[in-house]
């Protein structure tokens, strides 16, 4: 089950958004009794309308990278030879709980539930349907995409808490000083062993608030009084031998 927190919009004739209806009518009427327009409210939600991704199939200018000159031109020209850049499809526009993660019109989509997605292999309609697929069969959705125009060592994170009540240590997410806030471990049974965080990574911020200086029990303090959804940015280090970032 995921749940979504949003501000509730009344629709003209007053009533709540046809997208939140429940299992039935009396489940409307109750959810839209006593709630403004500014409050804030949880809907159990179990559709993937409400993580909707909508992808289009590259084009030949989504192919394009803007021209280096002088040396770095030329080197470019000697890697262009030897590795092309490869296609991927591309994120058209996204609503409800993706909203609240940082992916961006035009980013370009890597991989459905750590599986890798190439073109060649899966059309955007293709992907859409292996996301509703993989929500239905796993229970879970993870989708990684990476922006043109993004730093290849700056990853943000999105969550949606399963629970409401879910407190840092049932996120099962172990973060210690060394020096900085780092990822120490993820638990088996974690929510972000579905994600892209790793060991080791450094915390930068949570929600947008700054971890430069935060220890580790301020740290699992704010995660358990954060609301549903929970963004971390981490920085992932260069490898000092490979040049990757593992």
């Amino acid at each position: 089950k995921i749940y979504y927190r949003r501000d509730d919009q009344h629709s003209q004739s007053g009533g709540a958004p046809s997208e939140l209806g429940g299992d039935d009518e009396g489940d409307d009427d109750s959810l839209d009794k006593g709630i403004g327009e500014e409050d804030d409210m949880t809907v159990e939600v179990n559709d993937l309308t409400h993580w909707a991704i909508m992808l289009k199939d590259p084009t030949g200018e989504d192919m394009l990278q803007p021209r280096k000159r002088g040396l770095f031109g030329k080197l470019g020209k000697v890697g262009d030879s030897l590795k092309k850049k490869r296609p991927q499809l591309i994120v058209e526009n996204y609503e409800g709980l993706v909203e609240f993660s940082s992916i961006e019109t035009g980013d370009r989509l890597l991989a459905i539930n750590k599986r890798k997605i190439k073109p060649d292999e899966y059309s955007a309609e293709d992907a859409m349907g292996y996301m509703k697929q993989c929500l239905e069969t796993d229970g879970v959705l993870h989708v990684s995409t990476e922006s043109p125009h993004g730093k290849d060592n700056i990853i943000n994170v999105t969550v949606i808490k399963p629970r409401p009540g879910m407190t840092y240590e049932d996120l099962g997410l172990v973060v210690w000083n060394w020096p900085f806030l780092c990822v120490r471990a993820i638990k088996e049974d974690s929510i972000f062993q579905h994600t892209a965080v790793k060991e080791t990574d450094q915390i930068a911020a949570i929600n947008d608030i700054d971890c430069t200086n935060m220890r580790e029990n301020a740290f699992a303090t704010c995660v358990s009084e954060l609301g549903m959804e929970i963004t971390i940015t981490l920085i992932r280090r260069k490898h000092r031998y490979t040049g990757s970032y593992t």
